[in-house]
């Protein structure tokens, strides 16, 4: 525009202004401003047509920095926009508006001053589809140490609500790329009454609801972190649909450290520290460790108690296993595979599969309380400990090996009690074996190496059975005992009769105190002449007379009656009545069934129970095998793969994703 024409254009605006203390006034006849501008037409009131190519279409510049009002003031009384920019050109790259704040105020301020208002006070339409087609984009200086992302709410509507209802959008809902040493997101619910979520994600979808990677290989900060201050739950998952066959959580851990760490630690604290609750049919926890090259200082489990507390009431238990179901065992600890065959293509372990071991000495003071390495109780009728030995190598079913120190305490490899109260009923050990049922031997003290406190007895005979001394490589030897109807003792000897044809057959200096009724036998050695008893037995002899200067074989039978015979001969009465009817329980059942042609269940000692667990020893074991770690191994291990694999397979496409949609213009 020249100088003629700017001087026409101000004559013209002066001709329909009217001016008033130099200001300019258009359409109204009191200006208040240099400029007043009063549109009462449907017309635009001001319009700037700007077709060079620089220049502003409008620029206003304030120069007084005193002046603490606004550049641009808009009091929009009308129902339309306050400010409409419409960006005409498709091909440019202008930004729409721009605030270029060089003073230390806010950048853009926006107040939504009506308190009834229902729209929101900032909002971005984006239609475009390009790279960079974001809702908003903010830009930190890197000497920033203030918030990238702001919002102060103060009303009972959502803080952040993001909305992707592009069913077939397969982009991150919120992506936060941090290369700082800071914290990627940060919730603070600072209200001590506030009942609600602290973060709350709803995935309607198919993919992940959340996931984290953190790729730095030197970052040794917490993948997530959660304190929590109040009563609530600390962390929860909830996977409703009942379709829904993955995993509730997934965790894979390439480094060094702990895959999981639990610390409870407020000692006032009777909670537990991990809780599965398992409604369905699966298993309620699953460890496998996969490293065939582990060592013995891997571990699958560990659980350290250091609880002390208890008393006679019993303390705290390491480990509890309560199976409150009617099929399958409380534990099943397999050392190998139990659906391969056993032997070494199975496993060449040389370990036990199951090792117990108490640490403590002495016994308990505690009544009720018992240092045992196992305590074992059962209410059924069946065996409180069943031991099953399939294999083919002849082990033995139960082996106890213990190291006496004070001959006093009797300490017993193996210590059996089957009684009631009344007695009469229970046995104590029932051993049957192929070649022999019971074996005992000692290498010192009493060399009993079988040893009754109370009567013994055999069905069959009781005999001493030796290595033949004229064949001791090939024959055995054995000699039987002397039944009688009489508990007896009987003493022998060979005496010299004097010049007066008698002699004093002196007893052992204990027979007046345990012998009664005693009966004699002599027999003559070398005379035809029979000896005599001169006078019997008193103060543990007798005199024998016969032949003078001739020898007598001489042997005494004595009714046993020493104090422990009178105890027992009081309580049961067993000795003096050779016949006695049997019990109720025996009737119509025998030692030795198959003498009389009768089968072994007529058998007194027979026990139906024994023999069902024998004969179903082989079932017990395949019971075991029902749920298998193979089987469990091969559904976890193919679906950790197919979980890792998609997560490296994610990692790859966020690198990408960042490269390509993160770049700043």
């Amino acid at each position: 525009m020249n100088r003629k024409t700017t001087i026409i254009l101000a004559f013209a605006i002066l001709g329909f202004a009217k001016v008033n203390a130099q200001n300019v006034g258009v359409g109204i006849a009191a200006p208040t401003a240099k400029l007043h501008v009063n549109q009462t037409a449907g017309v635009d009131a001001i319009l700037v047509d700007h077709a060079g190519a620089a220049g502003n279409s409008v620029e206003l510049v304030p120069t007084n920095t005193a002046n603490t009002s606004s550049v641009l003031f808009i009091a929009n009384a009308t129902s339309g926009a306050g400010i409409n920019n419409v960006m005409a050109h498709t091909a440019s790259t202008a930004s729409s508006i721009i605030s270029n704040n060089q003073g230390l105020g806010v950048g853009l301020d926006v107040l939504q001053a009506n308190a009834g208002a229902t729209q929101p006070a900032l909002q971005v339409v984006q239609n475009g589809t390009g790279n960079f087609s974001r809702g908003v984009d903010l830009y930190m200086d890197a000497a920033n140490v203030a918030a990238g992302y702001t919002l102060f709410h103060q009303g009972t509507g959502v803080g952040m609500y993001v909305d992707m209802s592009n069913a077939a959008n397969a982009s991150t809902g919120y992506d936060l790329r941090h290369a700082g040493t800071g914290r990627g997101v940060y919730v603070d619910l600072s209200e001590a009454t506030n009942a609600s979520t602290g973060t709350a994600l709803y995935h309607a979808g198919t993919g992940r609801a959340s996931f984290m990677s953190l790729t730095n290989a030197a970052n040794a900060a917490t993948g997530s972190a959660l304190y929590h201050s109040g009563t609530g739950v600390g962390g929860e998952i909830g996977i409703l649909n009942t379709a829904n066959t993955s995993m509730i959580y997934s965790l894979f851990h390439d480094g060094l450290g702990r895959g999981e760490q639990i610390v409870l630690s407020n000692a006032a604290n009777t909670d537990m520290g991990l809780g599965v609750f398992h409604s369905g049919d699966g298993t309620g926890q699953y460890i496998t460790m996969s490293n065939t090259a582990a060592t013995r200082n891997s571990l699958g489990l560990i659980v350290n108690y250091n609880g002390t507390g208890g008393g006679a009431g019993g303390g705290g238990n390491a480990v509890e296993v309560q199976h409150y179901g009617n099929n399958g065992n409380a534990v099943d600890v397999f050392m190998g595979n139990p659906t391969v065959a056993a032997g070494p293509a199975n496993t060449t372990s040389e370990y036990a599969v199951l090792s117990v071991s108490h640490m403590a000495t002495g016994t308990s003071p505690t009544p009720g309380l018992v240092k045992t390495a196992i305590s074992a109780s059962n209410n059924s009728a069946d065996p409180t400990i069943l031991v099953n030995n399939n294999g083919t190598a002849d082990g033995s079913g139960v082996e106890v090996y213990i190291t006496p120190v004070v001959a006093a305490n009797q300490a017993a490899a193996i210590y059996s009690q089957s009684a009631d109260a009344g007695g009469g009923e229970g046995i104590g050990v029932f051993g049957f074996g192929g070649d022999l049922g019971v074996v005992g031997s000692t290498n010192g003290g009493n060399n009993l190496g079988l040893f009754s406190n109370t009567d013994f007895a055999a069905v069959g005979t009781k005999a001493f059975m030796i290595d033949h001394p004229l064949d001791p490589e090939n024959k055995t030897l054995r000699h039987f005992c002397i039944e009688s109807d009489e508990v007896l003792n009987m003493y022998r000897g060979v005496i010299e009769l004097g010049a007066n044809g008698q002699a004093i057959v002196e007893l052992p200096d204990y027979f007046d105190a345990i012998n009664i009724n005693p009966s004699y036998q002599l027999t003559a050695i070398g005379t035809a002449t029979q000896p005599y008893v001169l006078s019997e037995i008193a103060n543990n002899q007798f005199v024998v007379a016969g032949a003078p200067n001739t020898k007598v074989s001489w042997t005494v039978h004595a009714q046993r009656n020493d104090p422990t015979i009178q105890y027992y001969q009081s309580k049961i009465d067993n000795y003096t009545t050779n016949v006695r009817m049997k019990r109720p329980h025996e009737i119509g059942k025998y030692y030795t069934p198959e003498a009389y042609g009768k089968t072994k269940e007529y058998g007194i000692l027979y026990n139906a129970g024994r023999e069902k667990n024998y004969l179903e020893r082989g079932a017990i074991v395949k019971q075991q095998r029902a749920v298998t770690a193979g089987e469990l191994n091969s559904v976890s291990r193919e679906k950790h793969d197919k979980k890792e694999a998609a997560a490296k397979q994610e990692m790859r496409s966020n690198k990408k994703r960042t490269a390509e949609t993160v770049t700043k213009r």
